[in-house]
């Protein structure tokens, strides 16, 4: 439970300073979809805190307190930001396109705005990135970002970035995917230090999903999303936020 006490926790407080603004739109007829259409009005800025969010180790500290496996996840953790570090600044530098620096840095910037604007919109609390606390150091093969809501229950992400296209559908296909696959059960192995309660909600059947991907005009597309994932029947009543990240130039 100790991950609910931290309400000014440094990694909550970067999201916060992420320049980001927020839209909902509510279908009266489908409560359990949240659509979420966000902005980035400074990528400078944007750049430089995904950068500091990834650095960042203040929540490490506060899990070797809580538990006693944390020296391992710990391990982890500096095993991907030694590998991910480089890249990230190697992009901030010269921005090349179509490197592996870039889309690299792309997909991470998904799950990262992905989770600032659930934080923003509906103040659930972020968790460190899959890959900053699972065994892989890279191509997690379980999703890629976790929220926790205000009643302990456990939002599971899938991110998709796509330069030429939306990833809507990849990162939906993806989704369902891992869901078949029990991945949001076997995720909470890991996300029970985080918070026993809500593992224990999610094996009884009681979790949320998201996807968050890059797009340049979500209103148009909407009801076209709502649609197919209403059509699904894996994810039937689930809730479920979509995130569109507008391209703006930036994506």
């Amino acid at each position: 439970m100790w991950w609910t006490e931290l309400e000014h926790h440094e990694l909550s407080c970067l999201l916060d300073s992420f320049p980001l603004d927020v839209n909902e739109h509510v279908y009266e007829d489908a409560t359990h979809l949240n659509f979420v259409d966000v902005s980035i009005s400074d990528f400078d800025r944007f750049v430089e805190l995904i950068i500091e969010l990834l650095m960042n180790r203040t929540w490490m500290s506060d899990l070797l307190r809580y538990d006693e496996d944390a020296p391992y996840m710990e391990l982890v953790s500096r095993r991907t930001q030694d590998k991910l570090l480089p890249l990230f600044k190697e992009y901030a530098q010269n921005r090349k396109e179509g490197s592996s620096a870039h889309a690299e840095f792309k997909q991470y910037a998904i799950s990262y705005s992905s989770q600032a604007a659930l934080k923003k919109r509906y103040q659930h609390k972020a968790l460190p990135l899959s890959e900053l606390i699972k065994e892989q150091i890279s191509q997690n093969p379980g999703f890629d970002f976790h929220m926790l809501r205000s009643d302990c229950i456990f939002v599971f992400g899938e991110a998709k970035y796509r330069r030429a296209s939306t990833g809507f559908s990849d990162a939906l296909k993806k989704l369902c995917e891992l869901v078949e696959e029990c991945k949001h059960i076997s995720d909470c192995g890991v996300l029970n230090k985080f918070n026993s309660e809500a593992a224990k909600n999610c094996y009884a059947g009681n979790y949320a999903l998201a996807i968050g991907f890059s797009f340049s005009d979500a209103d148009k597309k909407i009801p076209e999303w709502k649609k197919k994932l209403e059509e699904i029947k894996i994810l039937a009543g689930r809730s479920i936020y979509i995130i569109s990240i507008r391209n703006d130039g930036f994506f």
